[in-house]
């Protein structure tokens, strides 16, 4: 499963975008201005779209569309209707919210957007002799705000780009881990610094053996979902038999990588993280490819997300990773590729042109020999 605002079936997809295409005169689009707080046009590839339900709300993300003057977007094909909120969430600022948004076929308010850098919380998680607790999934939430962070090798987390208000804070180990869930007592504010939670051991005798938790199915039959779907995939097509976006890196690994040629190569691209559960079972997949088929033409580059960038040195080490890492500068990149979750991969020919996004994993290295053996046909002639 990847980490996406809406967990969908790929095999309910193609009903639900025939049921979308038979009727859009009930459809409208929205018109945002995202700027920063120095007044700076920001780039977004997607916007969220929420309703109330009786478990509190749903998200459903939607692609925009820029438009001729900088930090102006369209999201179009929207179902008609009154929603909760949109939510704009940009890496390296705190979310957007603005409440009680109406979409009709002839709206043309422009929702405006000011984004922050926000504010921060850091603490600690320790067991009950005092010693730290590493790589720990800590989660710090809110009504409008959540950050998903790990601990560092002393026990330490941090949280940042978060919305003035008050969190709970919640730790939880991995199902393999000797300690039980772990909270803190109280909610938290924004900007506080000395958050301390010592997790206890399980009682193995009492708890039993672990279960990996069970995920609720997700209804699929309404529109919102479909129209959400069709808009992202669009927008991840329109890359497509198009010249392959740059790579916007802020760092390489290894460190002694200093110029990356792909000339004649063809690429897979995996956007990916550290604190990504999926992104991390699909490495040894990855490298094995690599192994055996970077004497052949292929180039892997692993584009990792801005959040955690670092502990991917470590975990190349740890994980003997030896193919191209960079670290993504701000989330350029994941923007101009459209990434709507994670792990997300591209194939690029070697033209340069993108030609797969996101493909099934069991056709991936199809795709791969097929690209490379018709190089080598062309050479061969």
């Amino acid at each position: 499963m990847k980490f996406k605002i809406l967990f969908l079936l790929a095999a309910f997809s193609s009903l639900c975008l025939i049921a979308f295409a038979e009727d859009t005169s009930n459809f409208g689009q929205l018109f945002v201005q995202v700027m920063s707080e120095s007044n700076e046009p920001i780039e977004i590839s997607f916007v969220q779209l929420w309703t109330e339900t009786t478990e509190g709300g749903r998200g459903y993300q939607f692609a925009t569309k820029p438009t001729e003057k900088n930090g102006f977007y369209r999201i179009e094909n929207i179902p008609i209707g009154r929603y909760h909120a949109i939510k704009i969430d940009k890496n390296g600022f705190a979310p957007f919210w603005k409440y009680d948004i109406q979409v009709s076929r002839n709206e043309q308010e422009i929702i405006r957007c000011q984004l922050s850098k926000g504010c921060e919380i850091k603490g600690r998680v320790i067991n009950e002799m005092g010693a730290p607790i590493s790589d720990t999934p800590v989660i710090i939430n809110s009504l409008e705000c959540r950050r998903d962070v790990l601990t560092d090798k002393d026990g330490y987390f941090v949280a940042g780009h978060l919305l003035p208000t008050r969190y709970s804070i919640i730790v939880e180990p991995l199902s393999n881990s000797v300690y039980e869930t772990g909270v803190h007592k109280g909610l938290v504010p924004c900007d506080s610094n000395n958050i301390t939670i010592i997790l206890k051991q399980k009682d193995i005798a009492i708890h039993g053996p672990n279960e990996p938790p069970k995920q609720s199915e997700m209804l699929l039959n309404d529109k919102l979902t479909s129209a959400s779907l069709k808009s992202r995939k669009i927008a991840e097509e329109s890359l497509l038999n198009k010249p392959a976006p740059p790579l916007i890196i802020e760092k390489w690994y290894p460190t002694s990588f200093w110029n990356l040629n792909l000339k004649n190569k063809v690429a897979l691209v995996d956007f990916w993280g550290v604190w990504c559960s999926p992104c991390k079972k699909e490495i040894p997949f990855l490298q094995d490819l690599y192994n055996r088929y970077s004497s052949k033409g292929l180039v892997l580059i692993g584009v990792h997300t801005p959040n955690k960038k670092e502990l991917v040195q470590e975990f190349m080490t740890k994980n003997n990773m030896s193919y191209l890492v960079g670290i993504d500068y701000e989330g350029k990149t994941a923007e101009l590729y459209h990434v709507s979750g994670y792990p997300m991969i591209y194939i690029i020919d070697q033209q340069g042109f993108v030609r797969a996004v996101d493909p099934p994993k069991d056709e991936i290295e199809k795709l791969i020999t097929l690209l490379l053996d018709g190089s080598s046909n062309d050479s061969a002639k």
